[in-house]
């Protein structure tokens, strides 16, 4: 158990965030999961796939798959 808890404090990035920064990433990713719930709520049975950065484009099938 030392050598684990000497390998956690000998890791870089390990330093603790801040009340502010983890709102702050906790807010990023909540706009991030409802940004992803708007795309899925577009689906439909017919409608597979979205395009996020050009809305008439669709992957298409090819003959080699």
């Amino acid at each position: 158990m030392q050598a684990l808890d000497s390998a956690d404090v000998a890791e870089p990035g390990g330093t603790a965030l801040t009340k502010n920064e983890l709102a702050a990433k906790i807010a990023a990713l909540q706009e991030k999961q409802n940004w992803h719930k708007e795309l899925l709520a577009q689906l439909d049975a017919e409608q597979k796939q979205i395009s996020v950065t050009d809305p008439d484009t669709r992957k298409m099938p090819t003959a080699q798959g």
